[in-house]
């Protein structure tokens, strides 16, 4: 499992205000959903190992990803 993470609340919030809909009649959540969605982390002894991935600088975050996913996939062979 990856797990993503903004630990700066405020860019979040600014992140998730600023989003536009990919494809027509998608609609985005506002902020005030976001909060309430009722989200729970990521637990590994519940639901196994995870990656777990700050996402403040994008390129960062996804170099992160790939080498996790890489790693897992290696692992599994």
């Amino acid at each position: 499992m990856i797990e993503t993470r903004l630990p700066n609340e405020q860019e979040h919030r600014r992140r998730v205000e600023a989003r536009t809909a990919d494809f027509p009649g998608h609609r985005m959540p506002t902020w005030d959903e976001v909060q309430s969605d009722g989200w729970i982390p990521g637990d590994e002894e519940r639901d196994g190992p995870r990656i777990l991935i700050d996402t403040t600088d994008a390129e960062v975050a996804a170099a992160q990803a790939l080498a996790g996913i890489r790693a897992h996939h290696q692992h599994t062979l």
